[in-house]
């Protein structure tokens, strides 16, 4: 998912890193989701040496005078690309106004779906997914239960309180 941003831009990939990859090694060590896909496309030349993509995003940007991208870890990987003089009040204060509304949302009905959050807050259902999952790895929300018949829950305290 790509979303543009006043003030940066996100690439996300569901899935987290792969497995046997941790957040220390991330740009310094390659390891591939798919064995069989990944050779078949370097004998074909159509992808370079596994594990040069992050120092070359990182150096082109140093070389463009651009800010240096972030990185988010958890149930998605993201990419962040901040954008220089372009951080305006009205997009801080709608990101913030859409967390709240998943929190308020929520918190009046536990088993809500994401398509109903999807039409609450605006947001696409890979949105939706994107928030619930940077939710749970702030601690801020815990999922109770399976996909289907569980319930979410507020384990921020503070959230409970702002929001009542």
């Amino acid at each position: 998912m790509i979303e543009i941003f006043d003030d940066r831009i996100e690439i996300s990939d569901p899935g987290g890193l792969p497995k046997g990859l941790s957040e220390k090694e991330f740009g310094k060590r390659a390891v591939r989701r798919n064995q069989l896909i990944a050779s078949l496309l370097h004998r074909i030349n159509f992808i370079e040496n596994m594990g040069t993509g992050i120092n070359k995003i990182k150096t082109f940007l140093k070389e463009a005078d651009a800010a240096p991208p972030q990185f988010e870890f958890g149930d998605f990987y993201t990419i962040i690309f901040p954008r220089k003089g372009k951080k305006t009040e009205t997009v801080v204060k709608t990101v913030v106004k859409t967390v709240v509304k998943i929190l308020q949302a929520i918190k009046e009905e536990p088993k809500i779906t994401r398509e109903r959050l999807s039409e609450l807050t605006g947001l696409s259902i890979r949105g939706v997914e994107w928030n619930l999952a940077k939710l749970k790895n702030e601690g801020k929300i815990k999922r109770i239960g399976p996909d289907k018949g569980g319930y979410w829950e507020i384990i921020d305290i503070n959230l409970q309180k702002e929001n009542d």
